[in-house]
């Protein structure tokens, strides 16, 4: 009987030092995590408040955007990570950054054209949904539709429908 209440209590202690040691790894991660996070984020130049140093490329293509169209507007905004309270590194791209991006020019009938002479359209996106309407995914299919036709004419540029870059609550 004293051996097998030995080899009991020796199991319980070996699995209580292996769940310990799962739980350390597991925390040890975590935090190494946070910190690498938190060193990219000091490194990182905040791209997105960054005043342009260089003549703006789309002063000479003003002429040539769509009248709704600004070049300070955001193309695309990713988050690159989340730091509590409420500390958001996003990387966000520009109308400007992205014609810079497709070497765009005015084109000889006044179009904005990429490097390639191929005519630009901007498309806004849908999508940014907290709570989804009840046909969201019709609406997500159309827009599917429509941007595969615009493509097979156009250098297609998505504008987002989350300028912030910042997820829904």
């Amino acid at each position: 009987m004293k051996k097998t209440s030995f080899l009991t209590s020796k199991r319980s202690l070996l699995l209580c030092f292996f769940t310990f040691l799962f739980l350390a790894i597991t925390i040890s991660q975590i935090v190494w995590q946070q910190q690498q996070t938190q060193g990219n984020a000091r490194m990182r130049r905040p791209e997105h408040l960054v005043p342009s140093s260089t003549p703006s490329v789309t002063s000479n293509l003003s002429s040539c955007l769509p009248p709704s169209i600004k070049p300070t507007d955001i193309v695309s905004a990713k988050l690159i990570s989340f730091l509590p309270p409420n500390h958001y590194n996003v990387k966000k791209v520009t109308v400007e950054q992205k014609l810079t991006e497709l070497k765009a020019s005015c084109g000889a009938s006044g179009k904005l054209v990429d490097g390639m002479g191929r005519e630009i359209y901007f498309y806004h996106l849908t999508g940014c949904w907290g709570n989804p309407p009840f046909n969201y995914q019709n609406i997500l299919a159309k827009q599917r539709q429509e941007l595969e036709q615009l493509r097979q004419h156009y250098t297609v540029i998505e504008m987002t429908c989350n300028p912030s870059g910042i997820p829904p609550v």
